[in-house]
């Protein structure tokens, strides 16, 4: 049992799609540990150190996906992992803004979870494009 997203782009473990956009949103500069949905861990974190700062920083928490600047991965980052669609109009965008993040993460120099999930990247974006000329939706399940 693990996830499926249809067209191609993904099928695999639930946990390995997880580090997948966890690379992709470092890739974009993007906190996805404290962004709204993934931030459980980083309250936690925050709520159990005493600091000034950790106290200042957890009103913060979770940081909602409206107060970043449009970026096309957002449809794929802050979206649910298990079901769902991404709408066909996003697919050609989302494949670009992959594989230029992907042609990124091929040439990171010591960051081995990047250029890890390249292949990946180019893949999702590949099936992205097959959705596109179908005009079809991106179905997780």
């Amino acid at each position: 049992m693990g996830l499926n997203v249809s067209h191609g782009c993904w099928n695999g473990s639930y946990s390995s799609f997880n580090r997948f956009r966890e690379a992709v949103a470092a890739a974009a500069n993007i906190p996805l540990p404290i962004m709204d949905g993934f931030h459980d861990d980083a309250v936690e974190f925050l709520r159990s150190n005493d600091g000034v700062l950790a106290r200042a920083l957890v009103k913060c928490v979770p940081l909602k996906w409206d107060t970043l600047a449009p970026d096309p991965i957002h449809a794929l980052l802050n979206h649910s992992d298990c079901d769902g669609i991404i709408e066909a109009r996003y697919t050609l965008p989302l494949a670009v803004r992959l594989e230029d993040l992907a042609t990124a993460m091929k040439g990171t120099r010591g960051a081995n979870d990047l250029r890890d999930h390249a292949d990946d990247a180019f893949a999702f974006a590949a099936g992205c494009r097959k959705a596109n000329a179908a005009g079809e939706c991106l179905t997780f399940s």
